[in-house]
């Protein structure tokens, strides 16, 4: 996506999704958290890619992630999921069942 006036874009569509205090600098923060890239040559320059932000195809914003120091932190260090921990433990007992 492209934003083509940002002055227009802070003052009309910022104050709808965002805090009123919230400034067009701390949106473009959030691209990046949110690992867009900004396109830096071409016909769409200056325009917002990710991808899996694309028109008609809503289901694919649910692999985005944010990049955060919490996100950092959780993938450099090994740890099981609470899913995975009860999936071992429900199978744990049952490898010596008699069929």
């Amino acid at each position: 996506f492209i934003i083509r006036n940002r002055k227009s874009f802070a003052e009309k569509v910022m104050p709808k999704y965002f805090s009123r205090k919230s400034k067009y600098s701390s949106f473009t923060r959030k691209l990046n958290r949110w690992d867009f890239q900004r396109v830096s040559s071409g016909p769409e320059l200056g325009a917002y890619y990710h991808e899996f932000f694309l028109r008609d195809k809503p289901q694919l914003a649910a692999q985005m992630f944010c990049k955060n120091q919490r996100t950092k932190m959780a993938m450099s260090t090994p740890t099981v999921s609470p899913a995975s921990a009860l999936m071992n433990a429900n199978t744990a007992g049952t490898a010596n069942v008699a069929k």
